[in-house]
C-alpha cells in the first residue's frame, strides 16, 4: 500500500515520443534521475566503444539543456574521459560545466571515512572528522597523522582505503584491541596484497604461462628499479625458470617483450613524469615503445606487501608516497587485458617463425641466428632439457653456443643420456648453408667427460637429407660411441616449430626428431652395424 505522504508516480500517456514523458514529470513535480555505471566493463579504447560512450554523454547534457525533469549521471573512468576528449575536439567544450572529476587526497578520504563511521555507528553528525576517527583508531593511529599513516599501505582510492580499514577493524576486534592499531593495518595490508597477487596470477596464468615465476623474481627487490636492471634480471633468471615460463620467454622472443607482458597485466608500471607512474589498465596497448635503460620502473603498490619489496636506499616512504598517490591505473576484478597479452604472445611466436627467412647467412647474422636457435630449442625441448643457456661459458677455450641439462625421464633424450652419456646436450650453431671441416672437429672437441659423446650442429641447410660430403665427415668423427647429429634449421627445426604453433600435432616434434636421430645412427654414421637406433626407452 502506498503511503499518503508519498506522491504517486506520474501516469504516462500511451502516446509515443518524449513529450508525454516530459509532460507527465512536469505535471507531477517528479524528477527522473538515471544513473549509468559499469561502462568500463568490456571497455576497449576503440572508435566504436568511444563513439557509444561519447554519444551517451552528449545525450545526458542535451537532456539537461532542454530543461527536462530528466537528469542523467554517467560514471566513467578518468582515462576513458581523456580518450573521448582526445578523439573529439568539441567534446571537452560541449562538456564544459557538465562534468565533475573526483580527485581523492588525504583530506577528502579522511572526510569520507569519517562520514562512513558516523553513519555505520549512529554517531551524531555534529561529531568532527577527527573525533569520529579517534573513536575508531588507537595509539599511534590517532588524529589525521595517524590516518595518513594508514594511507601509506594503500592507494588513494576509496575502495582500497575502506577495504584496508575494514580488514584492520576485523583484526582489531578479534585481538581485543580498543581500536585499530598499526599492527592491524599492517596485517590487513599484507592480506590484501596477497589476495591481489593471487588474483593476478589466476587471471593471467592461462594466457601467460609461468607468470607466477616472473612475479616471484621481484620478491625482496627494490620497489623501484630501472628498465635496464629488470631486463638483466630476466636474462639472469631465464635458464632457471620452470618449463611453462621458459616456453613463454621463447614465444615472446626477447626480455623486452617479457617486460611488456608484465606491464600489460598491470604488474609493473613505467615512470612518465617526476610525479608518477603509468600502469596498464584494461584495453591498454602492451606493445608500446621500449623504455630507455634508465627509465624508472615500479612494482604496482597493491602487490608490494605480498612480495616484500623494499624502497631504494636512502628513500623514505614519505618521499615515495606522493609519487604513488598519482598511480594512473584502474584496478578491476573483472577480466582485464588478456587479449593484449595474448596477441603479444601470438605475435612473438609468428615473428619467431618468420624471422628465420629474414636472418642473413654468414657472420653478419650469426648472433641473431644463435638467439633464434636458443628460443626454438627452448620451445621445442623444455621439459626434457632444462637450464637451456646461450653461451654458458663465454670465458672458456671452447665456447659452446647452446647447452641444456638432460633431465628427461623417458623417450629419446633419456636414451641419448644413457647411450652417449649426454647429461648435458650441446647445440653448436653455424649460420651457413654448408659446413666447413673444422665445424665437425669443433663439435667433436666439445664431447668428453662433462658433455658426453653427443653433439648437435644446427645450420642453415634447406635440405631434409644429408649429402655424401656431410655423411663422410660424420663417419670420420664417428667412433668410440660418439655421435654428431646435423640439424637443418629450415626443414627439421622450422617444421617442428610450425607444428607446435598450430598445436594440431603436439607429439610431432618428439617423433620427427627421434626419426632424424635414428637416421643418423642407422644410415649416416654407421650404415653397416645399424644397431644404435634401437630405442630402449
Amino acid at each position: 500500500m502506498v503511503s499518503g505522504r508519498v506522491k504517486p508516480p506520474p501516469q504516462l500517456s500511451t502516446a509515443t515520443g518524449t513529450k508525454p514523458v516530459r509532460a507527465a514529470l512536469e505535471t507531477s513535480g517528479w524528477r527522473a534521475v538515471i544513473l549509468i555505471d559499469g561502462l568500463d566493463e568490456g571497455w576497449r579504447p576503440e572508435d566504436l566503444e568511444a563513439g557509444i560512450i561519447g554519444g551517451l554523454c552528449t545525450t545526458a547534457v542535451d537532456l539537461r539543456d532542454r530543461t527536462t525533469n530528466i537528469h542523467v549521471l554517467v560514471f566513467i573512468r578518468d582515462n576513458m574521459f581523456r580518450l573521448l576528449s582526445g578523439l573529439d575536439s568539441d567534446f571537452s567544450r560541449n562538456m564544459a560545466g557538465d562534468n565533475i572529476r573526483l580527485t581523492w587526497d588525504h583530506s577528502t578520504l579522511f572526510d569520507l571515512v569519517a562520514r562512513r563511521l558516523r553513519a555505520i555507528n549512529g554517531w551524531p553528525v555534529t561529531l568532527s572528522s577527527v573525533e569520529a576517527w579517534n573513536r575508531f583508531a588507537s595509539d599511534s593511529l590517532q588524529g589525521e597523522d595517524g590516518f595518513r599513516e594508514c594511507l601509506r599501505h594503500t592507494l588513494y582510492r576509496p575502495r582500497d582505503v575502506l577495504e584496508l580499514l575494514n580488514r584492520a577493524s576485523v583484526r582489531a576486534e578479534r585481538k581485543g584491541h580498543g581500536g585499530i592499531v598499526a599492527e592491524d593495518v599492517l596485517d590487513g595490508a599484507k592480506d590484501i596484497s596477497d589476495l591481489r597477487l593471487q588474483d593476478l596470477v589466476n587471471e593471467y596464468e592461462e594466457v601467460m604461462p609461468g607468470l607466477k615465476s616472473y612475479v616471484a623474481a621481484f620478491s625482496g627487490r627494490s620497489a623501484i628499479d630501472t628498465f635496464g636492471s629488470i631486463i638483466s634480471l630476466f636474462q639472469t633468471i631465464r635458464p632457471k625458470l620452470p618449463v611453462p615460463a621458459q616456453r613463454t620467454f621463447a614465444r615472446l622472443g626477447t626480455p623486452s617483450n617479457v617486460f611488456q607482458s608484465l606491464f600489460g597485466v598491470g604488474f609493473i608500471g613505467v615512470e612518465v613524469s617526476s610525479s608518477g607512474f603509468q600502469f596498464c589498465h584494461d584495453g591498454a596497448d602492451v606493445s608500446g615503445a621500449e623504455p630507455k635503460a634508465d627509465t624508472k620502473i615500479a612494482v604496482h603498490p597493491c602487490y608490494s606487501r605480498a612480495l616484500d619489496v623494499t624502497l631504494p636506499e636512502g628513500t623514505s616512504f614519505d618521499v615515495l608516497l606522493p609519487m604513488l598517490q598519482d598511480v594512473n591505473d584502474d584496478y578491476d576484478e573483472e577480466p582485464g587485458n588478456q587479449e593484449g597479452v595474448r596477441h603479444l604472445l601470438v605475435d612473438g611466436f609468428e615473428k619467431l617463425v618468420r624471422d628465420l627467412a629474414d636472418i642473413p647467412t654468414g657472420h653478419n647474422g650469426a648472433h641473431r641466428f644463435e638467439e633464434w636457435v636458443h628460443n626454438v630449442i627452448t620451445l621445442l625441448f623444455s621439459g626434457s632439457l632444462s637450464d637451456i643457456e646461450l653461451h654458458p661459458d663465454t670465458k672458456g677455450t671452447l665456447r659452446r653456443d647452446v647447452v641444456g641439462a638432460n633431465v628427461a625421464a623417458r623417450g629419446l633424450w633419456k636414451r641419448l643420456a644413457s647411450t652417449y652419456r649426454a647429461s648435458h646436450v650441446v647445440f653448436e650453431v653455424k649460420n651457413f648453408e654448408r659446413l666447413e671441416p673444422d665445424a665437425y672437429a669443433q663439435a667433436r672437441a666439445y664431447q668428453g667427460a662433462i658433455y658426453g659423446n653427443l653433439a648437435f650442429i644446427i645450420y642453415r641447410s634447406k635440405r631434409d637429407t644429408l649429402d655424401a660430403n656431410e655423411k663422410s665427415h660424420l663417419q670420420t668423427h664417428w667412433g668410440q660411441g660418439a655421435l654428431i647429429v646435423l640439424v637443418p634449421a629450415h626443414t627439421i627445426l622450422l617444421r617442428c616449430l610450425q607444428k607446435q604453433r598450430h598445436n594440431d600435432r603436439p607429439d610431432y616434434t618428439a617423433r620427427a626428431f627421434t626419426k632424424w636421430v635414428h637416421r643418423h645412427e642407422r644410415t649416416y654414421v654407421n650404415p653397416v652395424a645399424g644397431r644404435h637406433g634401437v630405442d630402449n626407452s
